[in-house]
């Protein structure tokens, strides 16, 4: 897919908050309108060390069907 993952720690030293490169063909006001439209999801597009992010928070009330039904539309997204 065209999202890269935007971390160099090691994995034991992760938490939860998941940040992603923007592709460069995707547009974030686009992107933010499409996510909330289509798929009635909140999405954060911040700046991450000089690049925008698609940044993530899952949690425990997340269930493993969200998190599955999250990465079909980061595939159909990119």
């Amino acid at each position: 897919t065209g999202w890269q993952l935007i971390s160099d720690y090691p994995p034991e030293l992760c938490g939860p908050l998941v940040s992603f490169r923007l592709p460069s063909k995707l547009q974030r006001p686009t992107l933010m309108a499409e996510f909330e439209q289509n798929h009635n999801l909140i999405i954060a597009t911040p700046m991450v060390r000089s690049e925008l992010a698609l940044r993530f928070s899952p949690n425990i009330y997340n269930t493993k069907s969200e998190l599955e039904q999250l990465t079909t539309i980061l595939g159909t997204s990119s």
